[in-house]
């Protein structure tokens, strides 16, 4: 859907790495009135992967520092389904590297938001431009967004080249998304 008119349900502001401002805190948390559990294993939120090597999806959505990289394949990815009635126009997000170790550093990636009505993936990184490199261990980089006056119900991070190691891994443990929700 485009960025319309009518006014956002939330605004999330990023304001520093490891805030409490984000989409996945707000919704693990049920606006902010609770303490924080993992939305995905409470089925708010649904996220996959193309495989993971190490780790379990729904790590991604726990705010916590784990062991976690996606298998040694070109292409690889994970991806946040906010669901059929929701709709984030990113302006910001915020990736946790998911190695321990020094030298995991992921390299190449875009974030991506897919566009049903084309049926493709688009970058939404400024100018389609890659990010600066995500440092291991346990790295966290906030990243501003393009959202293409777009909402988006899927958004994906996509390996497109080597890490470090000079594999196809990519360590991500956590993320964080900031911008307006809208309902679908």
């Amino acid at each position: 859907a485009t960025d319309g008119g009518d006014p956002p349900l939330e605004t999330f502001t990023f304001s520093s790495n490891g805030d409490n401002g984000g989409f996945v805190y707000w919704l693990g948390t049920s606006g902010r009135r609770e303490r924080f559990q993992n939305p995905q294993d409470r089925g708010r939120v649904r996220v996959t992967s193309s495989g993971l090597a190490r780790g379990r999806e729904s790590l991604l959505v726990a705010r916590k520092r784990e062991a976690c990289w996606t298998t040694d394949a070109p292409d690889s990815w994970i991806c946040l389904d906010l669901g059929r009635n929701r709709r984030l126009a990113p302006t910001h997000y915020t990736l946790c590297s998911g190695s321990p170790d020094p030298g995991f550093d992921v390299a190449k990636w875009a974030l991506e938001g897919y566009d049903a009505d084309r049926d493709a993936w688009i970058n939404l990184h400024p100018g389609g431009r890659d990010p600066p490199p995500l440092a291991s261990p346990w790295g966290v980089q906030t990243i501003p967004v393009d959202h293409k006056n777009k909402r988006w119900r899927y958004l994906r991070v996509h390996h497109t080249g080597r890490n470090t190691k000079g594999t196809y891994e990519m360590p991500i443990c956590a993320w964080e998304f900031y911008g307006n929700l809208y309902s679908a």
